[in-house]
């Protein structure tokens, strides 16, 4: 006999309740709404700062002042001049207050530094080529060492000795013949202008105004050069000035009126 297993599962599916065409139930499927993109935050970059240049420091012009003479003279001769066959004294003698007896290295050291007080507040930087009393410094070697300080001008400092009438306050400054034509002019008319601003509170002696060509400070220095005379330690009336602080103070004022401020 033949067997109809088909139709055998056909029943066995009937009496089991399942339709035979009935497909197996799919599961539904869900479409996700897509993500809502997100902002990225944008990072905003600082501008750069520019370099700031560091400004270069002012150099301060130089002023060298030479407080003449030293506590022990040195009378042992060098040239005045790489152009002459003079000679001099290294350092000569003090001269002395006719009156008070202070000695001239004393005067022109207390006059330097006052004066270095008056020249600072005008901007410049102020050297002295002696500190102390107890030194041994030839001119020559003075005017070596204003040359190592590249300086803008040289004033060397003395209080006079002469006769006892003679009295008040002078500059000297070059000749023609001792140095550049440059030289002379400027340290003439550095020379002359303090001399008016002097002479318009002071004394002046004689014309005010005289040249050396035998100094060896002038003639070894390479920069404008002058030298200031205070009064004459061998007049009275000078003397007694010159050892008045107050005078002294007044008098470096005066002489810084006539310097024109650092640029």
């Amino acid at each position: 006999m033949l067997q109809r297993p088909a139709l055998s599962n056909s029943l066995a599916a009937l009496e089991n309740g399942v339709s035979i065409n009935e497909q197996p139930k799919q599961e539904p499927i869900v479409i996700q709404p897509a993500p809502k993109p997100q902002k990225i935050p944008v990072v905003k970059e600082e501008p750069k700062k520019k370099a700031t240049k560091t400004p270069k420091k002012k150099v301060k012009p130089v002023i060298v002042l030479d407080p003449s003479h030293q506590e022990v003279k040195n009378l042992s001769m060098e040239r005045v001049s790489s152009k002459s066959t003079e000679r001099s004294a290294k350092q000569l003698a003090s001269a002395s207050g006719v009156l008070t007896h202070q000695k001239e290295y004393r005067v022109t050291m207390m006059f330097a530094k006052e004066l270095r007080h008056q020249l600072e507040k005008k901007g410049y930087k102020v050297v002295l080529t002696r500190t102390k009393h107890d030194v041994d410094l030839s001119n020559r070697q003075r005017a070596t060492f204003a040359n190592k300080q590249h300086a803008a001008l040289v004033i060397s400092l003395h209080a006079d000795g002469g006769k006892n009438y003679q009295r008040g306050f002078y500059v000297m400054s070059p000749t023609k013949e001792a140095v550049s034509k440059k030289r002379y002019h400027t340290s003439k008319k550095q020379a002359e202008r303090i001399l008016r601003a002097v002479a318009k509170e002071d004394k002046i002696f004689s014309d005010g105004h005289f040249y050396r060509d035998d100094l060896a400070l002038f003639n070894f220095t390479t920069m404008p050069v002058i030298s200031l005379q205070l009064g004459f330690l061998t007049n009275v009336n000078d003397d007694k000035k010159l050892a008045n602080d107050r005078y002294i103070h007044e008098l470096a004022k005066w002489v810084s009126n006539g310097i024109p401020i650092a640029k």
